[in-house]
């Protein structure tokens, strides 16, 4: 993530899902997040993932706001993802 000239690294990251006892997808599992290290294959399926950068949230009516995936959702052969910018606006939900 990028605040102004600041670029922040990831401390942490999680995804959610249900999980069972030995921390394994089940569907009768419990809901929640856990924590991911390493790389992940994320595939066609839908996966929800959360990064933790180690620092409150940015207000989200800053204007300079940007997330660079490149590195994360790269495809061999493919172009990289570009950056995303965020529009400046009060959030109606907290954000994630």
């Amino acid at each position: 993530m990028i605040v102004g000239d600041v670029v922040l690294h990831p401390v942490a990251s999680y995804e959610f899902g249900r999980w069972g006892p030995d921390g394994k997808p089940s569907p009768e599992g419990s809901w929640g997040f856990k924590p991911v290290s390493g790389a992940q294959t994320l595939g066609l399926s839908r996966r929800e993932m959360s990064v933790d950068f180690g620092m409150e949230p940015p207000s989200p009516e800053r204007g300079d706001l940007k997330l660079d995936l490149s590195e994360a959702l790269n495809m061999p052969g493919q172009a990289p993802v570009p950056l995303l910018r965020f529009v400046p606006r009060r959030w109606r939900h907290d954000h994630v």
